[in-house]
């Protein structure tokens, strides 16, 4: 916390004055991104950066550096040149497409995954409504069935009771 504070004063130092040479070497910058906070200083034309912890973290500072500050003539008491801007800047671009891409990539995967998911919902809802109408079905079916049975035991009184009635003829006439 003490560094970012620290960073935060060297920089807003220059939101003051506009420099067109900076000295931030050996403040103990621990994040190379703090740099970032000069972007938008377009008239520093040269800047001293190194020895900070945080310059020493990344691969190549002068091109990491180029990149925030493509107007630098001069890095670290280095003459910048404009193959070394080019270099920068095209990196640069190539890290955005890739950036861009990656995000696109992310973007489609999400819509699949969000795709799927309700596909998934869709087919949930139509195995529940086939089991639904197979319940149903399974129900008029036993229904029908109970009702046959009833009209089977029926049809049996009915015989019943007409051969009960015979016998009682035939026994009254006897």
């Amino acid at each position: 916390a003490t560094t970012e504070i620290y960073t935060e004063q060297i920089v807003g130092s220059v939101r003051c004055v506009q420099e067109t040479a900076l000295n931030l070497g050996e403040n103990k910058i621990a994040d190379f991104k703090d740099f970032k906070k000069l972007l938008h200083y377009m008239t520093l034309k040269a800047l001293v950066n190194s020895g900070n912890p945080g310059a020493d973290e990344v691969g190549d500072v002068k091109k990491e550096t180029i990149m925030i500050l493509p107007q630098l003539n001069s890095l670290n008491e280095e003459e910048v040149t404009a193959e070394e801007k080019t270099d920068a800047l095209n990196e640069l671009d190539e890290r955005i497409k890739a950036e861009e891409e990656r995000l696109r990539e992310e973007e489609e995967e999400r819509r699949r995954i969000e795709e799927e998911e309700l596909e998934r919902k869709r087919q949930e809802e139509e195995e529940e409504q086939e089991r639904r109408r197979q319940e149903e079905e399974e129900a008029r079916a036993a229904q029908e069935q109970n009702q046959e049975e009833e009209e089977e035991v029926r049809a049996d009184q009915g015989q019943n009771q007409e051969e009960q009635e015979e016998q009682q003829q035939n026994d009254e006439e006897d």
